[in-house]
């Protein structure tokens, strides 16, 4: 059907595209590779300063007097039963708006 000549010119171009395919997934890994390794080197280069500032903040604050750490409590809690009011008045509207939705669907 198919010449002898033919046939090992198909086997030969068959094997250059599959050996084409691995060096182009070999390119795709090391590129891959690549980008992971950029990653880790960004974060190991913003990790030493962060961990510098939280000891240079500890230091701070053990300097800190106890009055000031009892007015810092108190805005604290200040801060949190606004936030809880917000979430509150956040539900209530959030109920008065499905409450709208359903008298606008009948």
């Amino acid at each position: 059907m198919f010449s002898e000549k033919l046939m090992e010119m198909l086997a030969f171009d068959l094997g250059l595209l599959i050996v084409g395919g691995w060096f182009f997934i070999l390119l795709l890994m090391f590129r891959e590779f690549q980008k992971v390794s950029h990653a880790v080197n960004r974060l190991k280069d913003i990790t030493p300063s962060h961990s510098q500032a939280s000891e240079i903040t500890i230091a701070e604050l053990a300097n800190i007097p106890n009055e000031s750490l009892d007015q810092l409590t108190q805005i604290n809690d200040e801060l949190e039963k606004k936030f809880q009011q917000e979430s509150l008045d956040k539900k209530e509207i959030m109920l008065l708006n499905d409450e709208l939705e359903k008298s606008n669907l009948v």
